[in-house]
């Protein structure tokens, strides 16, 4: 109630500072009574600063943790050579810093898709070209060693390390096979849009294919619009068909898939999965002859996952989660692959709690226990065995932030009872936290 009071009065008092002016839709769409929040904070890895884009969407600005103050440019598009750009939307950076990959003119499919033109940068010669000629890529993704890029264009998958591109698939095409990408269903339900995965040593890549050639179309009409208007749908509207599995009926067939960048091979992985079964995740591991690939039943009680070995296609099962109902997306999404450990979120026991596991699938321990739910996961520190996440500890309407060291100790980062969300620095020594009640809007500390 003190919510929707609070909302109300917002409102009334927008409506007084605008006596006599008209509130139009585009006022309402375009943010202007939306709350100013701090946004596009990009921690930097193993380190207490982060990223931003700069407010003119020109520059990458690095700013420190503990200050909040500017330390320095990783980007600026006025020392670019080569291509020229007005702005840009977003960024990726090369695990070793040495290329940036820039996204210009994005276009939404849907939720979570979309395609853009993207931009590679040189740190070293600052020099800046497009990925390919053609554009309209989605989801490139960088090697671990920085040199090769790979992403998708019109369902097929490509790899370039700059100069030369090279196609992988060739099988890809619209409202039949997609390469690398979730279909529609996989990407709604279980909430990601990048299905392709580098090994450790750059060598091989690995995706997961959806046939969705017996799925069923569902047609939505288009009409003309505005911002932006659609001419050709001045008075006829037109049709776009996709494939929209309705509950029953038939999903797309997937199967996991790698490519050896040496000798060229293409390698089916034999991975146990029924005819409707699902391949939610597809993830990079710091082995090089190791992917995790994740695989779901149809009723979406069981979770598996598996190591894969990208050279030989053999799978092997690591971990098993079964719960009665449902294995939730927000806890396969929190699953964490790291170097020695594998951190897992369930609620096996009736609450979401952490699970901490060796790499080959041992159960080591439990991080926390208790009558409540943890809601988001932060990190786990492999040098201090310290797990950060958010969690509803003290009331099921509030969210703190807590840290759980190696022997199990509970211990509550955050100062004021209501609504803490934090982000945190790459090295797990500070965070930024945004703090609200039904009574306060967005505090940042």
């Amino acid at each position: 109630m003190k919510r929707i009071l609070l909302l109300c009065v917002t409102m009334l008092t927008a409506l007084q500072l605008m006596a006599g002016e008209p509130i139009s839709l585009k006022d309402i769409t375009n943010g202007a009574f939306a709350t100013k929040r701090i946004s596009g904070v990009n921690p930097l890895k193993g380190t207490s600063e982060y990223a931003q884009i700069s407010s003119d969407g020109r520059q990458v600005v690095k700013y420190s943790f503990k200050t909040g103050s500017s330390t320095g440019v990783i980007f600026d598009l006025a020392d670019a050579k080569g291509e020229q750009l007005k702005s840009f939307d977003d960024y990726q950076i090369s695990s070793d810093g040495s290329r940036l990959l820039l996204q210009t003119n994005t276009n939404r499919i849907y939720r979570r898709s979309f395609t853009a033109n993207f931009y590679l940068y040189d740190v070293k010669t600052k020099q800046l070209k497009k990925l390919s000629k053609d554009g309209s890529e989605q989801i490139p993704t960088f090697s671990p060693d920085g040199r090769q890029i790979a992403y998708v264009h019109q369902n097929n998958i490509y790899i370039t390390d700059g100069e030369s591109v090279k196609q992988v698939t060739t099988d890809g095409e619209f409202n039949k096979v997609i390469n690398g990408l979730p279909d529609w269903v996989n990407e709604e339900e279980f909430g990601f849009n990048n299905a392709l995965a580098w090994s450790a040593d750059s060598k091989t890549l690995s995706w997961i294919r959806y046939d969705e050639s017996e799925v069923k179309s569902y047609t939505l009409q288009f009409y003309k619009g505005s911002h932006p208007a659609y001419d050709m749908f001045d008075i006829y509207p037109g049709d776009y068909s996709y494939k929209y599995p309705k509950a029953g009926e038939a999903n797309s067939k997937v199967s996991a898939w790698s490519y050896n960048l040496s000798d060229g091979a293409v390698r089916k992985y034999d991975l146990p999965l029924a005819a409707d079964g699902y391949i939610p995740r597809i993830k990079s591991t710091f082995d090089a002859n190791r992917i995790i690939l994740y695989t779901m039943n149809r009723h979406q009680d069981e979770l598996n996952l598996y190591a894969a070995n990208p050279l030989t296609g053999t799978c092997k099962l690591l971990i098993k989660e079964s719960v009665p109902k449902y294995v939730k997306e927000e806890a396969m999404e929190g699953i964490s692959i790291m170097k020695d450990y594998i951190l897992v979120p369930s609620d096996r026991d009736g609450y979401m709690h952490l699970y901490l596991y060796n790499k080959d699938g041992k159960l080591l321990r439990q991080i926390d226990k208790g009558n409540y739910d943890v809601t988001e996961i932060y990190g786990y520190d492999e040098k201090t065995g310290n797990t950060y996440f958010q969690a509803a500890a003290r009331k099921p309407m509030q969210r703190e932030i807590y840290v759980a060291d190696k022997s199990g100790k509970l211990t509550c980062l955050s100062a004021r009872a209501g609504w803490n969300v934090a982000s945190f620095s790459g090295d797990y020594k500070y965070f930024l936290n945004t703090w609200s009640d039904s009574n306060h809007p967005y505090v940042f500390a």
